[in-house]
C-alpha cells in the first residue's frame, strides 16, 4: 500500500486537487488555495480531515500526507517514501 501511495502515476487529478483509492479508502489531497494541500480520507462517507500545508508539488504533498493518513487507511506509518 505504501508503494502505491507514493506512486505519483496512481494519483488522479480532480477539479480541486488529487485523489487515490488505496486499501478500500479514498484519499484526497484538496488543493486550495493553489499550492496548499489538505489531506482528507473517505470524504464521501465519514470524512477524516487532516491539517493542510503548503507544498511545492504533488510529490511534496504526498510525502507530507503519508504519516498523517497511514493510520486512517489501515497501516502504521513508516517514515519517508519507499526505497
Amino acid at each position: 500500500m505504501r508503494d502505491r501511495f507514493f506512486d505519483l502515476s496512481a494519483w488522479k487529478r480532480t477539479t480541486d486537487g488529487w485523489r487515490l483509492t488505496v486499501n478500500g479508502h479514498t484519499v484526497d489531497l484538496y488543493e486550495l488555495p493553489p499550492g496548499h494541500f489538505t489531506p482528507i480520507v473517505d470524504w464521501r462517507a465519514g470524512p477524516k480531515w487532516f491539517a493542510g500545508a503548503p507544498c511545492a508539488d504533488l510529490r511534496a504533498a504526498v510525502e507530507y500526507a503519508w504519516p498523517l493518513v497511514a493510520g486512517a487507511v489501515g497501516t502504521a506509518a513508516e517514515a519517508g517514501p519507499p526505497t
